[in-house]
Order: C-alpha cells, then structure tokens, then sequence
C-alpha cells in the first residue's frame, strides 16, 4: 500500500542560541494521528540542507510528523559568526526543538548529521527515544590530521568567477568516484542541486567539519542507550563506518547497504524509507 502523501508542511525561522534556524514540520494529510508516534528529526550531511530527504519524506511522513532542520550554518538557516564546538552545534538544533513545543522525539542523520544524532541521543536520553545514522564517521588520529589539512577554507574567488568551477568538480568526482565503484550514475539535476546547496552554504563550511573531527563520536557512542540503527553504505566514508561498526551500542540494527552511495535518500529512496519506517516504528 503506497503511504498518503503529506502535506506541505510549515516552514519556521526558530531562534537558538547561534542564530536562526530554518526547519520545515511535515505532518500527515490528515493531521497528526492522536497518540501515535513522536516527531522524525531528519539531520542532513554537510554543506546540504533538509531537502536531501525529501524523496523519502512522503513514506516517513505519512503517519507522523516529520522535522527537516537546515542546521546552522546551512540551507536557509543563519550562517555561523564563529567556529562553534560540535556539541553546540547540536545544542543549537534541540533550542530549536525546544521552540517548537517538541518533547519526545526519534533522530535520524547521515555523515555530520549522523555525529549530531549521536550527540541528541547522548545530551538528550530522557527525550530520544530512537536514533539512527547513516553512516559512522570515526577517524583515526592520522586520517583528522589529513582531512583538516584539506577540508580548509574555500577558493579564492576571482573576478572572472573560475573559482566556482572547484564547487562543480567537488561534486563531480564524487558522482565519477561512485561510478566507478559501479555504482548508478548521478544525474546532473543531482550534481546540481548538490552544488547549489554548497554554494549558499556560504565560504565557512568547513568550520562544521573541522569541529566533526574535533569530536569524540566513538566516546559518545558508547553513552548510547536508546535502540540504534546505522545504515552502512560503501560511501567515501565505509572506511569510518566499518571501523565503528564494534563501537555501535549492544543491539544496534546494522543495514549492511553496499550497493549506496552518499546519495542513498535520491538513489535509493524506496529502500532506505523502508528501514527507516520498519526501525522507528
């Protein structure tokens, strides 16, 4: 049976304490059922916004509400002022949790959303009652080392604006890449709609990496208590994901996934709203 489309939803500009944020609530056609299921917080990966879940949010929303934060320093949220710890961070989405009356709620997020899951699931227990990631990104010590070297401040721009080629081959290498781990081809829609986010993301996106890889995912997984799901795609973070899979908190669900990519919410829609509505029921 195909869920019931949502509806539209209401798009909010929620203060915290690093500025405003901007979240779309979704709620079922027919208004959110009486007694059922808590609010799905949806946490994209970086530099994108809500809208990579939005081809599984007609399944996710059908029977209950349904959250899609822009997380500070992203989407149409405000960009950050200064580096932030990572555990602000997250503190920032939960004020905006907090703005919406929401009490009890499940989280879900993928490659820096999935440390800001963990980090809800930790910082909140006597409110989560189910987290999930896709994707685990631990890191050893050596591999923080290169990936502050590189994830760095952006291009210089120039007046001709060949700076915003670098933006384009960014996401191209990573469609190219997949491919040739034979995976399905990304559209040029897909690329674009990735660049665009990319681009109104602003110059200091790499300020949310670096404070990823100043943060202690593998201490913090260990403090998990709520059931966990992890979806583990062969992504440009399987390497992490693998590593951390014995890390993974006593009963966690694993979805082995090696047919995903980072694009397992367009590419693989169907399939992946199905876990989560299976695991977060």
């Amino acid at each position: 049976m195909t869920p019931a489309a949502p509806s539209l939803g209401r798009r909010l500009l929620l203060d915290t304490r690093l500025g405003q944020l901007h979240a779309r609530v979704v709620t079922p056609a027919g208004g959110a059922p009486a007694g059922g299921l808590p609010p799905l917080v949806l946490l994209h990966m970086s530099p994108l916004s809500g809208h990579m879940f939005d081809l599984v949010l007609p399944a996710l929303a059908a029977d209950r509400i349904v959250v899609l934060p822009d997380r500070i320093g992203f989407g149409q949220s405000d960009r950050l002022a200064a580096p932030a710890a990572f555990e602000e961070l997250a503190a920032a989405t939960v004020d905006a949790l907090d703005a919406l009356g929401i009490g009890e709620y499940d989280v879900f997020g993928m490659h820096t959303g999935s440390c800001e899951a963990v980090e809800h699931a930790v910082a909140q227990p006597g409110r989560v009652r189910r987290a999930g990631v896709a994707a685990v990104p631990v890191f050893s010590p050596a591999e923080i080392a290169d990936f502050k070297a590189h994830y760095n401040a952006p291009p210089t721009l120039e007046a001709d604006g060949s700076h915003l080629v670098r933006y384009w081959e960014w996401w191209q290498q990573a469609g190219i890449w997949w491919e040739e781990q034979g995976g399905p081809a990304w559209s040029p829609e897909l690329r674009w709609s990735r660049v665009r986010d990319h681009l109104i993301a602003g110059p200091n996106v790499w300020w949310t990496y670096h404070a990823v890889f100043d943060y202690p995912l593998a201490e913090r997984l260990a403090q998990v208590t709520q059931p966990f799901l992890a979806l583990a795609p062969h992504d440009d973070l399987w390497t992490q994901t693998e590593r951390a899979l014995p890390l993974l908190p006593a009963g966690a669900t694993v979805v082995d996934l090696p047919h995903g990519d980072s694009e397992i919410f367009t590419l693989l829609a169907d399939e992946v709203a199905g876990h989560l509505r299976e695991f977060f029921a």
